[in-house]
């Protein structure tokens, strides 16, 4: 039960605190004095009549409740901030800042020609970018921390968020184009759970898939890295082979040496996804939205309907016949 009325400085100085994980910093960000930020913070749970944040001398943590209402205080934030643009676009100026969550291959591949279109079109808007994984990004996206997320699936999301699907991928078995397994039989779990194995750190959608997919056989890990770009570095090392997503092999797969073939029986078992809370009333949330689907649709409309059976690569050696 509300007890008082809710301040908007209020709740922007517990959003702070959540942020930056202490009263000190939050201050510091707001530029306000750190004894404010805690009466501000004290004002708001008092009006909820519940505690919002666990203090203690290493910091704050939220509390079950503190938990809970984030979700809810921040969308008074985005309501604000919404309301701020309409009134700028009103009276005939464009301002916002619009915060992005995204996996590694739509950080590399699609993003940066979003936001270059976004600056082209709207100068005064600002987007801010995180790299995480994929349950990182859609559990940001829920707690408000970002605007709109861009994940692989599949991936739990909350169902109070909208899922839009960008693009749907099959895998690749990306291996050093004098590889074997490049120019022989169709490749299947069975031959390649016998490879060692390069792929990223566990937590990323991509290593879960791989584990899956290979089952009941185990990954023979070589190698393990936090990007595509690492793991794409060390397979052309030939450390080993990867998977990755046949839309990603051609944003930062091709070159260097490797290659790629379809793997059998994964066709569409990989898709990235938008994620956002549904309301994109926001002017510079919409904006950046709709540049996304329209770099998306061009750049992974040919890569999510190519055929599972034609391998990718930057250049095809003459073929040859895997030894029996």
């Amino acid at each position: 039960m509300v007890r008082g009325r809710l301040g908007l400085l209020d709740v922007r100085c517990f959003d702070a605190v959540v942020r930056e994980g202490s009263f000190r910093r939050a201050a510091s960000a707001l530029h306000l004095s750190q004894p404010a930020v805690s009466v501000h913070v004290k004002k708001l749970e008092q009006s909820l009549g519940t505690q919002l944040l666990r203090r203690t001398t290493r910091g704050s943590t939220l509390t079950d409740a503190g938990t809970a209402m984030l979700p809810h205080l921040r969308s008074l934030l985005r309501a604000e901030e919404s309301t701020q643009q309409h009134a700028a676009a009103v009276a005939g100026r464009r301002f916002g800042r619009v915060r992005v969550a995204a996996v590694n291959s739509a950080l590399t591949g699609l993003l940066p020609e979003a936001v270059r279109m976004v600056q082209s079109d709207h100068s005064a808007f600002e987007v801010e970018v995180a790299e995480l994984t994929s349950k990182a990004v859609a559990d940001g996206v829920h707690d408000g921390t970002f605007d709109i997320g861009l994940a692989a699936h599949p991936v739990d999301a909350s169902p109070q968020l909208r899922v839009e699907t960008l693009a749907r991928s099959g895998l690749m078995l990306v291996a050093h184009e004098d590889h074997p397994l490049l120019h022989g039989l169709p490749v299947t779990r069975e031959i390649v759970a016998s490879e060692p194995f390069v792929t990223l750190q566990p937590g990323y959608t991509l290593r879960d898939l791989a584990t899956e997919y290979l089952r009941p056989y185990p990954l023979r890990i070589a190698g393990e890295a936090l990007n595509h770009d690492t793991v794409r570095r060390l397979v052309a090392a030939r450390l080993g082979v990867t998977f990755m997503p046949n839309m990603t092999f051609e944003i930062v797969g091709k070159g260097q040496g490797l290659g790629a073939v379809p793997l059998a029986d994964s066709d569409d078992i990989i898709q990235l996804s938008m994620l956002h809370p549904g309301d994109l009333a926001a002017p510079a949330t919409r904006a950046v939205s709709s540049a996304i689907r329209r770099v998306a649709r061009r750049r992974f409309g040919s890569t999510a309907a190519a055929s599972a059976h034609q391998p990718l690569r930057e250049h095809s050696p003459p073929r040859r016949e895997r030894p029996a």
